[in-house]
């Protein structure tokens, strides 16, 4: 197979390097960044798309940066500095990140740029004509994940349960000690476990090697509290609860243990049992039912499967994006002076200057609600707050969260948004969000939202095509007003975009 040298000139949206051959073939480069001149081997991938093995730096990008984790590229220690000229890995590293030799500053550019260029090139949006805001990057991007799906193996040669994500592209398990991304206590959380199960009952033990496939761990990172869950790909979670009852409280305290020695204010307050095929079977162990985080203020309670954003910090910066987007909207149908980021950062929520809005006789419809946050976040600002969620968790967790913080005006129903929206009876003065999954909306979901009477909508989404794939639906009803790129995934190539829309005419 004959070698090239090849120019790397950007990132792909799964953060391999990008670059052509001499006769134009699209080549995609594992772990190289833009400016790295590299001599690689190339295999056709699908049709017009190369792939590239056998890579070797000829020139390092001056962007190129010394990777910190030594499980990016599987352990191999030597290639973790920048100035290595040895050949990449052919197994692959851990797949918790997906770019890590690119410097974070420029990172989040090229993937805002990424972003852009997805709606210029799907949505067809002329981006001039539109407030496109800078990516919001993080100033510590490290240790942000709340929430993480550890995949579980066990080896045989040590005698211990070992935790870890999967490789990139395989399903073979990276294993780690400590991950960077996730939350530093999580490491401790690991330990404790893997100790008290080292000594587990023969019986328990061969039964988590065969059918235990993840420990989940959340995190509340503001109010140091924490859920564990043991996920199982076979449903026989009640008699696991009772037939080693002992072993769970063990767990249950040994983690608590360590968290104290940490620091005295972290506690594990909930130890769940989950069935993988069958949310049904889930059962509940020790503690609480949930852990509680703290947003801006406002106390949420999380059950293990409902949705809450997995970067807290970023979430914080988010949820003050929406509350200006609201504000001047409102603001600017009434004819009333906007107000700035900067300064609604500066001050808590009760304290902007709200009371210069007309009286909050509009409706929020709050679409993909979650646990409730957003809407209890926007709670003062309008007469009431309807929610949607389909899993009904999230919408026990919406309502009781609603109760907690004392917010009398929003109730939260458990629906499709689709079906659930169309039987709403919206007003110009209404207001909507939608934060739906990966996937985007559906089209029915689309047509009731531009049949709505509602004046102002904002769309939050965590993937750029299908974004790009909804606003071409959606622009010729609505002005897309302001978009803000938010980095809430760091060294992945996902991007969190705040997108701002109001009626025309």
């Amino acid at each position: 197979m004959a070698e090239h040298i090849l120019e790397i000139f950007d990132l792909t949206d799964q953060g391999e390097g990008l670059t052509k051959t001499q006769q134009g073939q699209v080549v995609f480069v594992p772990y190289s960044v833009p400016g790295d001149l590299v001599k690689a081997e190339i295999f056709p991938l699908k049709k017009n798309i190369w792939q590239a093995e056998n890579i070797e730096i000829i020139e390092k990008s001056e962007n190129r940066q010394s990777i910190p984790c030594p499980y990016f590229y599987n352990s191999l220690i030597e290639l973790m500095h920048a100035d290595s000229q040895k050949n990449f890995p052919e197994k692959s590293g851990c797949g918790g990140c997906q770019v890590q030799a690119l410097n974070y500053a420029d990172l989040i550019l090229f993937k805002e740029n990424i972003l852009r260029s997805q709606l210029e090139r799907i949505a067809l949006l002329n981006l001039t004509e539109i407030d496109f805001k800078p990516i919001i990057g993080m100033r510590n991007p490290w240790h942000y994940r709340n929430n993480v799906q550890l995949k579980v193996q066990y080896n045989t040669i040590t005698k211990q349960f070992e935790f870890g994500f999967f490789a990139q592209k395989s399903n073979d398990v990276v294993a780690h000690q400590k991950c960077l991304i996730s939350q530093t206590e999580n490491s401790i959380i690991c330990q404790a476990i893997k100790q008290k199960l080292s000594n587990a009952q023969p019986e328990l033990q061969k039964f988590l090697m065969e059918f235990w496939d993840e420990l989940n761990i959340r995190t509340g990172e503001n109010s140091k509290e924490f859920l564990v869950a043991f996920s199982f790909t076979k449903p026989n979670n009640s008699i696991l609860k009772t037939k080693f009852k002992s072993v769970w409280q063990e767990i249950f305290d040994a983690v608590n243990s360590k968290l104290s020695e940490f620091s005295e204010n972290h506690t594990l307050r909930s130890l769940w049992l989950l069935d993988q095929k069958n949310s049904s079977n889930d059962i509940h162990v020790l503690g609480e039912e949930y852990f509680t985080e703290i947003v801006l203020g406002k106390h949420f309670q999380i059950h293990p499967r409902s949705f809450f954003q997995v970067n807290t910090k970023q979430t914080e910066v988010m949820f003050r994006t929406i509350r200006k987007f609201v504000i001047n909207a409102l603001r600017c149908t009434n004819n009333s002076p906007s107000v700035s980021l900067n300064k609604l950062q500066n001050h808590s929520l009760n304290q902007q200057e709200d009371s210069k809005l007309p009286e909050n006789t509009a409706t929020l419809y709050d679409l993909f609600c979650g646990t409730g946050t957003i809407g209890i976040i926007l709670s003062d600002l309008f007469k009431t707050i309807k929610g949607v969620e389909s899993f009904s968790s999230s919408v026990r967790n919406a309502n009781q969260n609603a109760r907690l913080n004392s917010i009398n005006n929003a109730e939260y129903f458990l629906d499709k948004a689709e079906n659930w929206l169309n039987k709403q009876q919206i007003s110009e003065q209404d207001f909507i969000i939608v934060d739906p999954p990966r996937k985007g909306l559906d089209k029915t979901l689309i047509k009731t939202l531009n049949q709505s009477k509602a004046s102002n909508m904002i769309y939050i989404s965590c993937h750029p095509g299908t974004l790009s794939r909804d606003l071409k639906l959606l622009k010729d009803i609505w002005q897309i007003k302001t978009i803000q790129p938010i980095d809430m995934f760091p060294w992945t190539m996902h991007i969190e975009t705040v997108v701002l829309m109001s009626r025309k005419g």
